[in-house]
């Protein structure tokens, strides 16, 4: 399903507002594993391969994520 990105560096941060058209899952290109992703404000799991940072789940319609190193 389509996924629009749009996002912003702060720092040692990432702020992405996403945006799906079904439940999906994305993956999100990352330098290193970070410390921390947060999910419209909550802390969510993730796992960290291949350079990415994949989160599943995510549900339809729009979305914060942050991701902290």
């Amino acid at each position: 399903a389509p996924v629009t990105v749009a996002w912003r560096r702060k720092g040692m941060r990432i702020d992405l507002t996403v945006n799906t058209a079904s439940e999906s899952g994305i993956e999100i290109a990352a330098a290193k594993r970070p410390e921390r992703v947060t999910l419209d404000g909550k802390p969510v799991r993730f796992q960290f391969r291949g350079g990415r940072a994949v989160l599943q789940g995510i549900k339809k319609g729009e979305h914060r994520v942050t991701i902290s190193y």
